[in-house]
């Protein structure tokens, strides 16, 4: 089994992590950028965005909630799906600056 330092020495990744990096780094500085990072709110926004509402379709599997929970469900899918992009371009701006070790930390996770 692989420890996260493991991954953090793991050169194998850098070829990977300097793609991904080129790639998140089409957002350039600027005001796009600031409000990826969340200088607006004061803290990172990624984690605000997550699309895991999709977690929550678990909870109303209890047979009495049938129709409730077909409505339900179709609430948290449309709102997953509308901050999954913005989650992926908030991340993406977050990790490409990160110092490179935790750069293979975050590809490899994220991966998973």
């Amino acid at each position: 089994m692989w420890q996260i330092s493991d991954l953090e020495q793991d050169t194998r990744l850098d070829g990977a992590v300097s793609a991904g990096q080129r790639v998140a780094r089409f957002i350039r500085p600027g005001k796009v950028r600031d409000v990826l990072h969340g200088v607006w709110l004061g803290h990172p926004l990624h984690p605000h965005a997550d699309p895991g509402h999709h977690r929550h379709l678990a909870v109303g599997q209890h047979p009495g909630l049938r129709r409730r929970r077909s409505e339900g469900s179709r609430r948290l899918v449309t709102a997953g799906l509308a901050v999954a992009a913005p989650a992926a371009l908030a991340g993406a701006a977050d990790w490409s600056e990160q110092h490179e070790q935790q750069m293979r930390v975050g590809w490899c996770t994220r991966q998973v």
